[in-house]
């Protein structure tokens, strides 16, 4: 899942108002952030014969890591900090209908989440032939730019949450070339 994230801070930020909108958009992907320096230092291969992901999003990291990066913001008050807290483990409850493995519970643990349903359906074609992931991820998409439209309205100007709104739908759309073959 890749856009969706973009719609979570967007509409946290309206909640979390003394959180900062860069940190909101860090956070939500502060696990990929992790995976990326770690698969680069060989810790964490990215190759699909040695798939590896349980230290940075296994539902531990994701916590310990939300945790700390939340702390981080501890002066910009409560609201912030449950946030921003919020915005880092929503990429563990993002990820996990869609993730290409089970999710670990732990780093390097036996026990690990998730169901090959979900993995098996995702992949199929849905509804005008795009996977039903696509889909997955275009729905929760709209659901968090609704959140944010709602919250929004009374805060930014109308344009800001149109032209934010089109630009991420706009980044939805582009992940279909894969699904079309381009």
């Amino acid at each position: 899942m890749y856009v969706p994230h973009y719609s979570v801070a967007l509409a946290t930020g309206q909640y979390a108002r003394r959180a900062p909108l860069w940190a909101l958009l860090t956070g939500t992907f502060l696990p990929d952030i992790v995976w990326i320096v770690l698969a680069r230092a060989g810790v964490e291969p990215a190759d699909s014969v040695h798939f590896f992901d349980d230290w940075s999003h296994s539902l531990f990291s994701t916590i310990v890591f939300a945790t700390i990066f939340s702390c981080l913001f501890w002066r910009r008050g409560r609201c912030a900090v449950i946030g921003l807290w919020l915005v880092v483990f929503s990429h563990f409850v993002l990820d996990f209908p869609v993730h290409p493995r089970h999710i670990a519970a732990y780093p390097m643990g036996r026990l690990h989440l998730g169901s090959d349903s979900w993995i098996t359906w995702g992949s199929r074609n849905g509804w005008l032939g795009w996977s039903n992931d696509w889909w997955l991820q275009f729905f929760v998409l709209l659901f968090f730019l609704g959140i944010y439209i709602i919250a929004a309205h009374r805060n930014l100007p109308w344009k800001v949450v149109a032209t934010s709104c089109v630009a991420l739908i706009g980044l939805q759309l582009i992940t279909l070339a894969p699904c079309v073959g381009y």
